[in-house]
């Protein structure tokens, strides 16, 4: 709707939340389609991987914070994509895009990059996929769910998005996870001892649950976040890294970026 001569040239209308997850859906399915595996062999000609769809509920919700739609905390431990509620404008939406997930503008165009590689490819030369010997899992059984990993994917403008696209469609590389609590044990001496000496890029999720009151954990009330940095841990006394990325990872996304000042870092210590 082109609107009266104030709204002359601009997009204008409202997002339903329902529609806002079909959107992401729809932009995911686009990556997708351009990195998704090929299985070949077994039944003729091969069959292309299924399509599982990631949970985008945290990028929905963040769209809606963002715009004011869900204002108290009630309503972001409560919400539920299904749930009918307050939409955003279409401006507010192309704001949350362009500070949140900006790689999101960029799904169309690399989808039709794609479509024109493929339709130029020999097909009796083209090669599919290859994982080698290489696990991976797309059942969403660690912190770093598909969807999550898309959402990092569109947020950060580094080699380090490659990644974390290709986790969210292929799933995460078991062969990249350093540590996790319940197969090395708690313990910061445990958690170094997995990671001391790695010098590559690092993501570090936590999860947890808030108090209701005194001593309960309100298991309704989950939440995580995430800090994100290219380089790696060094074995010394004090270690104060270059700056990272902090992010909430759930139940809403967000991610703050490096604010580029010299001293600003992470220290990690032995104990």
């Amino acid at each position: 709707d082109g609107g009266g001569d104030e709204e002359g040239g601009k997009v204008v209308g409202e997002l339903a939340p329902g529609e806002i997850a079909v959107l992401l859906s729809m932009c995911w399915v686009m990556a997708w389609s351009g990195l998704a595996p090929r299985v070949s062999g077994g039944e003729e000609g091969g069959k292309g991987e299924p399509v599982l769809l990631p949970d985008v509920s945290h990028l929905v919700l963040s769209a809606l914070v963002s715009a004011g739609a869900v204002a108290d905390d009630d309503g972001v431990w409560g919400w539920e994509v299904s749930s009918a509620g307050k939409g955003v404008s279409v401006q507010e939406f192309t704001s949350w895009v362009i500070s949140t997930v900006p790689g999101l503008g960029n799904c169309l165009s690399r989808y039709v990059q794609d479509r024109f590689r493929s339709s130029e490819a020999d097909p009796a030369k083209e090669s599919s996929v290859s994982t080698g010997n290489t696990t991976f899992d797309t059942s969403d059984a660690y912190l770093l769910t598909r969807g999550r990993a898309w959402s990092i994917s569109l947020s950060v403008r580094n080699t380090l998005s490659e990644k974390f696209l290709s986790a969210s469609v292929i799933g995460m590389d078991t062969e990249d996870l350093l540590y996790r609590s319940s197969l090395h044990g708690k313990g910061l001496s445990r958690f170094w001892s997995c990671v001391e000496g790695y010098k590559g890029p690092a993501l570090i999720l936590i999860s947890a649950f808030s108090k209701a009151g005194s001593d309960n954990v309100d298991a309704g009330r989950k939440w995580g976040l995430g800090v994100l940095t290219e380089d790696g841990f060094e074995n010394k006394d004090t270690f104060y890294g270059s700056s990272g990325f902090l992010c909430a990872t759930y139940p809403i996304f967000r991610m703050l970026l490096p604010s580029g000042m010299t001293f600003v870092g992470y220290v990690l210590c032995h104990i």
